[in-house]
């Protein structure tokens, strides 16, 4: 059977779906009893169909799977707050600490440096800073060029470049395998990466230049606010991520972006832990969809990446449209479902937190309940009709 299958339980989640189940029982044991409470006081009438006691079968199980959402939701901020806002806020910190304002010229200084002094290993735009021996090594050049030769605000000028260095180095380490790559753009072109990656050229001569980049751009054209870009591949893991970035001010004054690239693979623990079986088949799982319309959770991982509907995503280049189609044709998707899945995000669109959508797949008519997060993702929480009427 195409589409979600429902009769494949989801591998590496035992574990996490008893913990998350666990959680709901609670939590559903202790609305139970305040209703019986009520209906023991004189409460609300149990005749409303409102309250979990005088609820309809299918009702309660709305409610349930309602809980489960709303904890996984909860799940899923708490680990983006850990995992990128908070490194990402750490990063604008240690720049406003420094205040670096002309990492191109700080660096072409080093470089000049190192060439007056012999290090001819230190002397061209790469060996600034792409390793901690490197690092080591800038330091004896910074230390000699202000003893030497360089001006009170050269010398400090490169302190500030070798401190925010180490500071955002040191970040990296500390940032789980979740955010591998923790950096600050610059106006001048010039990326600080605290991975140590430096491109073999200089913006000037051609290399890579954050501020030609999509999230440096809407980051500046949101100045202030947190932005999540759209999933993309990372350029040096080859897997899914997405940039969390925001600009970084320093005495009120706009000097770059700092950004955290957050890979995806966590959230399929997350998707795993809140899937709902019933007589050995899924009958209930979540699915979560990054601004554009493209899955980014599920417990299906061969779902992951593929779009809802493709006129949502802005990156339509010949690659990606190629890699939609092989993943469409190896999910078994045609036209006619591609059609409702597009359609399927439209409702999404314009529901709100907590409303149930409708829709069919392969698999039959469901419902789907809502959370939506302040960075534009979608929660949606699927639950077949026919597990509701049993």
């Amino acid at each position: 059977m195409n589409g979600y299958n429902l009769s494949e339980n989801p591998k590496g989640g035992r574990g996490n779906m008893m913990k998350h189940w666990k959680k709901i029982s609670a939590v559903l044991v202790i609305i139970l009893a305040v209703s019986v409470m009520l209906v023991g006081c004189g409460g609300p009438s149990t005749s409303n169909n409102t309250g979990p006691t005088g609820s309809s079968n299918v009702e309660l199980k709305k409610q349930l799977l309602s809980i489960s959402e709303d904890i996984l939701a909860g799940d899923i901020q708490t680990w983006l707050n850990a995992s990128g806002e908070s490194y990402l806020e750490a990063a604008i910190s240690y720049e406003q600490k420094y205040k670096l304002v002309d990492p191109f010229k700080a660096k072409m200084d080093l470089i000049n440096a190192a060439r007056s002094f012999g290090y001819e290993l230190m002397s061209d735009w790469k060996a600034f800073i792409s390793s901690e021996e490197n690092m080591d090594t800038t330091l004896i050049i910074m230390n000699k060029a202000c003893d030497k030769y360089w001006s009170k605000e050269q010398c400090e000028r490169a302190k500030s470049f070798y401190n925010l260095y180490v500071a955002l180095h040191n970040l990296n380490i500390a940032t789980s395998k979740d955010a591998p790559h923790v950096y600050i753009g610059f106006e001048d072109g010039t990326l600080i990466e605290g991975s140590l990656f430096v491109d073999d050229k200089s913006p000037a001569d051609g290399g890579y230049n954050p501020t030609k980049r999509p999230w440096y751009k809407e980051a500046i054209s949101h100045k202030g606010q947190t932005i999540y870009s759209e999933p993309y591949m990372d350029y040096q893991l080859h897997i899914p991520v997405v940039t969390i970035a925001k600009t970084v001010n320093v005495d009120g004054e706009t000097v770059g972006v700092a950004g955290v690239d957050l890979t995806l693979a966590r959230i399929s623990g997350f998707m795993e832990s809140a899937v709902l079986q019933s007589g050995g088949k899924t009958v209930a799982f979540p699915i979560l969809y990054a601004q554009n319309s493209v899955i980014i959770g599920h417990p299906n991982k061969s779902y992951i990446g593929y779009p809802l509907d493709i006129k949502a995503v802005s990156n339509t280049d010949e690659e990606f449209l190629k890699a939609v189609q092989e993943q469409k044709n190896q999910l078994g998707i045609t036209e006619e479902r591609a059609k409702q899945m597009a359609e399927e995000w439209k409702k999404i669109q314009e529901a709100k937190t907590g409303d149930w959508i409708e829709g069919r797949d392969p698999n039959g008519e469901y419902y789907m309940r809502i959370v939506k997060f302040k960075n534009g993702w979608v929660l949606g929480m699927k639950v077949y009709k026919s597990y509701l009427n049993k």
